[in-house]
This record gives C-alpha cells, sequence and structure tokens, in this order.
C-alpha cells in the first residue's frame, strides 16, 4: 500500500495546463490563480448561466453573511455522469 506524502502545492501553471486537458468545460469558473475554465456553449447561451450565478450568490451571501471567505467546499457533482 502507498505511504501518503501529504498535501502537495499545485502550481498556477500545472493548473493551467490540467485545465485545458480535462475541457472542454460546460461552465465557466473562476478558479482564481489557478485560471479559468474556458465553457463550450454558444455565446448567445452563457447569459442563462450568469443568471444562474446570481440567483445562487444571493442564497449564499445571506446564508453565510460575509463569512464566506472562511468556508471551503468541494463539488463532486459532474454536469456529464
Amino acid at each position: 500500500m502507498p505511504h501518503f506524502q501529504g498535501p502537495t502545492r499545485v502550481t498556477s501553471s500545472d493548473a493551467l495546463e490540467r485545465l485545458k486537458e480535462l475541457g472542454p468545460w460546460f461552465y465557466e469558473f473562476d478558479l482564481g490563480e489557478y485560471g479559468r475554465t474556458e465553457s463550450e456553449l454558444p455565446l448567445e447561451v452563457r447569459p442563462v448561466h450568469e443568471s444562474r450565478l446570481a440567483m445562487v450568490e444571493r442564497v449564499v451571501d445571506e446564508h453565510f453573511r460575509g463569512r464566506l471567505d472562511r468556508v471551503r467546499c468541494l463539488d463532486v457533482g459532474c454536469h456529464k455522469g
């Protein structure tokens, strides 16, 4: 059984390279220093995602009330199953 070596630090350039390998993406995600995913959707459809994000952000902001910067979350869902 392999021995756990602990967390490793991913560089921004490593992350950008991996994002390209894993694409195309359905949604655009801003991953801060690690880059941004690029959506495969036509430009005319993207406003739907922007309005969904705005709706989710309102609920999240109301729930966490200014402490979102201290919250960590891992989304394990997948659009394509």
